[in-house]
């Protein structure tokens, strides 16, 4: 399921914890990578966890940095 924003309620808890600018651009990501792998025709089930693994792994990626 698409997040509408980086304060949407149904984010995952981590998420929640994240400052404003990481949740606003884990929430981008997180929709972009789930929209491509839906196109794909992909199980949503297996979209929303690659988009999910996405999301976290760019930003421990910037956070290690």
């Amino acid at each position: 399921m698409p997040y509408s924003n980086e304060n949407d309620p149904k984010l995952p808890v981590n998420v929640r914890a994240m400052n404003k600018k990481d949740r606003r651009q884990w929430v981008h990501i997180f929709n972009s990578v789930l929209a491509a792998e839906i196109e794909k025709g992909h199980k949503m089930e297996d979209c929303e966890t690659l988009a999910y693994t996405e999301a976290n792994g760019v930003l421990k990626k910037e956070h290690e940095a």
